[in-house]
């Protein structure tokens, strides 16, 4: 007897915590929806947000190498006019080389869009290699005939 009114109050309150949990009224799934749908939107604006201090920083360190390299470029041209004259050819020659390659560098910068992570990590990858590259070539004009 004890058993048989344990299992069926135990079986009354399964079947009352059933009804009650699944009597959720369409306007609280539509306020459940929307609060997901809010935070969603919250996440989504954080996340564009740290994507742009995150493009800021690298351009404004991006655009500070591409000012030290045209420094650089001033001292190659200075260094060129006081070459000999075979080897002031040679200079200026690769001093436009890099100027080029420094003025592509400052455009793509300024074109550049954020649209993901994966394409602003993929653009700082190939940014940050052709500046070490401009920075290497440089390097090596300015230690050339010392």
């Amino acid at each position: 007897m004890k058993t048989r009114n344990f299992i069926l109050t135990t079986g009354v309150i399964l079947i009352g915590a059933l009804l009650i949990g699944c009597s959720n009224t369409k306007e609280e799934k539509v306020e459940t929806a929307q609060e997901n749908v809010d935070k969603a939107n919250l996440e989504l604006r954080e996340a564009q947000i740290e994507y742009e201090r995150e493009w800021s920083k690298f351009k404004s360190d991006a655009e500070l190498k591409i000012i030290e390299n045209e420094r650089s470029i001033n001292e190659l041209k200075i260094k060129s006019r006081n070459a000999r004259p075979q080897k002031q050819a040679e200079y200026d020659n690769d001093i436009q080389v890099l100027e080029e390659k420094n003025i592509e560098l400052r455009k793509s910068i300024g074109d550049f869009k954020v649209d993901s992570k994966d394409k602003l990590e993929e653009f700082k990858i190939k940014v940050n290699n052709d500046i070490e590259s401009m920075g290497k070539s440089i390097k090596e004009l300015l230690e050339k005939d010392k």
